[in-house]
């Protein structure tokens, strides 16, 4: 994950950096969700 954001990794056109950055928080969201529903899993396992 970028935390600092790179002026260099922008490329000239704005809206398509916030698409790519629209994108990549849903990839992010969705590898949370997945590790969410592990987690549960591990739990229901547990019981």
């Amino acid at each position: 994950m970028k935390t600092c954001l790179d002026p260099l990794q922008f490329s000239k056109d704005p809206f398509q950096d916030a698409r790519n950055l629209k994108t990549d928080v849903r990839r992010q969201m969705s590898e949370d969700r997945e590790q969410m529903s592990d987690v549960r899993g591990q739990m229901s396992e547990d019981r």
